[in-house]
């Protein structure tokens, strides 16, 4: 469903605008709920998964091992952080202050997104380069 790096708009409260071209197929495919978690490693960004491909992510967590490292890391991380979303009225989402502070979020961020999710990190500074991951984009 997503695709590309955009340019997104996070107000004082938190709230974080998808970007118009997106909301009309979210609302469709997941009812404008998505969840939310944070990254796995040294990358401190956030993820954001429409209700369907998160439930499919579950699915494969619940199979990986709880007495190998960095399989229950990996596993603990996601879903401890998951937070479940709902997009208003206005095509937005509430991003949880702790998330906000994780991803080091500031009024501006970036979205680079793949197939059924999407990454909002903090903006790079003017001359760093950035490239976008792509995936699938799903029409209904």
């Amino acid at each position: 469903m997503f695709r590309g790096t955009y340019a997104l708009s996070l107000d004082a409260k938190g709230r974080l605008a998808v970007p118009a071209r997106f909301r009309d197929d979210l609302r469709k495919i997941s009812g404008g709920s998505m969840v939310l978690t944070t990254s796995v490693g040294h990358d401190r960004f956030i993820l954001l998964y429409t209700l369907d491909e998160w439930e499919k992510l579950e699915q494969r967590l619940s199979g990986l091992s709880d007495f190998n490292p960095a399989e229950r890391a990996v596993k603990n991380v996601l879903l401890r952080n998951a937070e479940d979303l709902v997009l208003d009225g206005n095509g937005r989402f509430v991003i949880p202050a702790r998330h906000r502070s994780f991803a080091s979020l500031e009024k501006a961020p970036t979205s680079r997104s793949g197939a059924a999710r999407c990454s909002p990190r903090r903006r790079r500074r003017r001359g760093s380069s950035s490239t976008a991951t792509t995936g699938q984009r799903t029409r209904t």
